[in-house]
């Protein structure tokens, strides 16, 4: 069964500051709830997101019992949107 996950959040700052913090996949810790113990595995410091870019996680979300997570960008669309689909 596929799902489609949609968000949209009112931010108040300009697009490429903006852009500049989501398309970093090492900020997804910054955002993500700390009760799910989410930490980026993937050497991708100081990278923004493209097309095809696999990134791999570790994330606890039921009794800290550490589980892999790997997605794939999919379609980068700059200063607008990225699409990820998960692998695992």
């Amino acid at each position: 069964m596929r799902y489609k996950l949609y968000r949209e959040q009112q931010l108040t700052c300009d697009m490429d500051t903006a852009w500049a913090f989501f398309s970093s996949p090492m900020n997804l810790s910054e955002i993500t709830p700390k009760d799910m113990g989410f930490v980026v595995t993937s050497d991708c410091d100081q990278q923004e997101i493209f097309e095809g870019m696999i990134i791999d996680y570790l994330v606890s979300p039921i009794l800290r019992f550490p589980l892999k997570w790997k997605t794939k960008i999919t379609q980068v669309e700059k200063n607008k949107s990225f699409t990820d689909f998960q692998l695992k």
